[in-house]
């Protein structure tokens, strides 16, 4: 006999972005670190502008980890620097981080639904180990079966045993899920 996974009735809102078949999720992350670097010389001061393209971040956020040199400008400022102090690089020169993040846009053949909702904690128990869990570990996977691909979504977390258990979501209707987040609107106070 299954074990039934019911909604929260707690959790059940209406979906702000019902109907929609388009998602707009975060996608790459490119990170351009530009480093200036100066040296003296006879001639004045040879200043390097060096620009790099990574997508990760050392753990102080002030370098780029693993970044691809892709540009390099040179300018020498000339100047006496019989003791002297070299001028500063110049004025359109300067150190930066920035992060910049894609957006990518999601199509989608099913359009969101109007309601969302999370299900409740329950216990399962793996058919082979016996092993009781949280539903939520069960675990995924696919493999071949001759010439067909097999897929599982209650693969027990503990054993490895595909199909271990059997689960069935509580389904209702928009109907029943609107009247459910009616009751969930808190009630306004009368001055």
């Amino acid at each position: 006999m299954p074990t039934k996974i019911k909604i929260n009735r707690k959790s059940v809102k209406k979906n702000p972005n019902a109907g929609q078949s388009v998602h707009h999720l975060p996608g790459r992350i490119t990170i351009t670190q530009v480093m200036i670097t100066g040296e003296c010389t006879d001639g004045g001061a040879v200043y390097r502008k060096r620009t790099y393209i990574g997508s990760k971040l050392s753990p102080d956020k002030q370098q780029l980890v693993d970044g691809h040199l892709v540009g390099e400008e040179t300018r020498t400022i000339e100047y006496n620097n019989a003791g002297q102090f070299p001028p500063p690089p110049p004025p359109d020169w300067k150190d930066s981080i920035s992060v910049n993040t894609s957006i990518q846009e999601i199509h989608s053949l099913t359009p969101q639904p109007n309601w969302l909702y999370e299900y409740e904690d329950a216990e399962v128990e793996c058919s082979i180990c016996r092993s009781e869990f949280p539903w939520e570990k069960l675990e995924s996977d696919y493999g071949w079966d001759a010439d067909d691909e097999i897929y599982s979504n209650s693969v027990c977390p503990e054993c490895g045993a595909w199909e271990c258990c059997e689960i069935e979501f509580e389904k209702l209707s928009d109907k029943e899920l609107e009247a459910i987040a009616k009751l969930n609107k808190p009630k306004r106070r009368k001055k």
